[in-house]
């Protein structure tokens, strides 16, 4: 089901034959809880009455609507030939939504992933880094030493001689 655990607002819903109950119905056959709201609450009783449809009743003005933990609001005030077509599509545009933000959470997991890959290889490059000039101080001392140790050495033949 696409609307799984997801709460749908729907205004206009009064109607049988409008969009907004259309819409409502589909929603709750994609298991979403469906909220209806219509500023004519005889006709809301009504359409709620002749539905088999479990939706959950809200009689309230549109205008006054304050909610911010609801995931879609649905505002159809018309009445429409088309409305199942409105409905069909209004339900293709959350799942478009809902493929939409799969992708960004797969690329946020990609991109993620692949910085991790980064800090991790720049850290292995600054440990080698690190052991590289580690190396090259070793050879530079013994060089030095070296260096010494033929001075003496050609300081002494030179003596000899």
């Amino acid at each position: 089901m696409l609307l799984e655990n997801k709460t749908a607002i729907v205004t206009g819903a009064a109607s049988l034959n409008g969009i907004g109950f259309a819409i409502a119905r589909r929603f709750a056959e994609e298991g979403a809880r469906v909220v209806l709201l219509d500023i004519a609450a005889d006709s809301l009783e009504t359409a709620l009455a002749d539905t088999e449809i479990k939706l959950t009743q809200l009689h309230a003005r549109h205008d006054s609507l304050q909610s911010h933990h609801d995931d879609l609001l649905i505002h159809s005030q018309a009445v429409s030939r088309d409305r199942d077509r409105l409905a069909e599509e209004s339900l293709l545009w959350l799942v478009s939504r809902q493929q939409l933000q799969d992708q960004l959470e797969q690329q946020r997991v990609e991109t993620s992933t692949a910085l991790l890959n980064l800090q991790q290889s720049l850290e292995q490059q600054q440990r080698t880094g690190g052991e590289l000039q580690r190396q090259l101080t070793e050879q530079r001392a013994e060089a030095e030493q070296l260096r010494q140790q033929h001075t003496r050495q050609i300081s002494d033949l030179t003596r000899q001689l």
